[in-house]
């Protein structure tokens, strides 16, 4: 007996029922600026999706599965996903990690909006390399606190700031002059300008007389522009050749009515390097993040306490300045242990029992 009533209609090729892949990935790119997102944010996780354009080894998800003829979203199955993480594990170190964190977080979000009954595959965690953490010496930082100090008022406060703060690049670069309280000698981070979009509140010390004269320099522009920190008018862009070694473009105080930008601040860190003669250590901002860090814990600090100043989401990601301060403590140990001067019969002590002996 035919199980089918007569008169229904079969169609050769029936029209797929499911989510196109791409238009997830759009609808999750969405929900990201919906949450207002930092757009460097959004940006890196469309490369990692959707790609960027640029010639890598490894194909982003959407290029990935339209490759391979899978349209839906319900057709990433396991062995799909085993596939394209395979392919993914060719990128270089730094990106793989990141590749196998998108993608889990991507397919988290499609189970909680329904789309996904449950996670089709268990995306790999492959453990991301980290590279050694290199700081300025003492010596290199007074070289450049020499040099900044005889630039402009507006290159100082910033010189100070992240020396008094271990501020990321564009948390910087985003600070409003309504996020510096003043009375309080305080400056707020707000979340959708931190990386891990948490806010947070840093207490101001020594950058406190710096920030100060350079806010009387800038009051008139305060209308025009909420940044802190202005680009200058008329202020070449520094390229990191030697023939600009002798320039002293920014020592002018004329500020624009634009703010100063990720890459204008990078250049500017890189400026600063090349003509107070820094070589050993790379000259970022960043690196002054990881010079306050490590001479807060050489100062005593609180770990915990510079977990909360830096911004960082665990606090393994801070225990790895631990691990260059603990480098300058064996070196210690071994330099100033009594130890040492009792074995060696040192002058010093012996001198003190010398009467003794008679």
């Amino acid at each position: 007996m035919s199980r089918y009533r007569k008169g229904t209609q079969f169609t050769a090729n029936p029209t797929p029922i499911g989510l196109p892949i791409r238009t997830a990935v759009q609808a999750f790119l969405d929900h990201h600026e919906r949450l207002r997102h930092s757009p460097r944010y959004i940006e890196e996780l469309q490369s990692y999706l959707v790609g960027n354009g640029k010639r890598t080894q490894w194909l982003p998800l959407l290029p990935w599965s339209s490759n391979q003829g899978i349209e839906l979203l319900q057709h990433l199955d396991r062995p799909q996903l085993e596939a394209y993480t395979a392919q993914a594990s060719h990128a270089p170190p730094s990106v793989y990690p990141k590749t196998c964190a998108i993608l889990a977080m991507f397919l988290r979000w499609c189970v909680a909006e329904g789309e996904l009954s449950a996670l089709p595959f268990e995306t790999p965690r492959p453990k991301r390399l980290r590279s050694e953490i290199r700081v300025f010496t003492i010596t290199e930082m007074l070289r450049l606190r020499d040099f900044v100090r005889n630039e402009n008022v507006r290159d100082w406060a910033i010189f100070m700031l992240l020396l008094d703060t271990g501020m990321r690049t564009g948390e910087l670069c985003q600070l409003q002059l309504a996020d510096v309280h003043w009375d309080r000698e305080e400056v707020v981070i707000r979340p959708e300008t931190s990386k891990n979009h948490r806010g947070r509140t840093i207490p101001l010390s020594g950058s406190l007389s710096a920030l100060r004269k350079y806010r009387a320099l800038r009051s008139d522009s305060s209308d025009q522009c909420p940044n802190l920190f202005l680009a200058f008018y008329w202020t070449p862009v520094y390229s990191g050749s030697s023939r600009h070694d002798k320039r002293r473009a920014t020592r002018s105080i004329q500020f624009s009515r634009a703010p100063l930008t990720r890459v204008g601040l990078y250049q500017l860190v890189a400026k600063w390097g090349r003509l107070a003669g820094i070589t050993e250590a790379r000259c970022s901002p960043h690196t002054f993040r990881h010079f306050f860090a490590t001479e807060y814990l050489r100062n005593g600090g609180n770990i915990v306490v510079l977990q909360r100043i830096l911004g960082h989401s665990r606090l393994d990601v801070t225990e790895r300045y631990l691990r260059v301060v603990a480098a300058d403590l064996t070196h210690s140990q071994k330099h100033f242990s009594p130890a040492n001067a009792f074995a060696s019969r040192s002058p010093r002590y012996e001198r003190l029992i010398a009467p003794n002996r008679l």
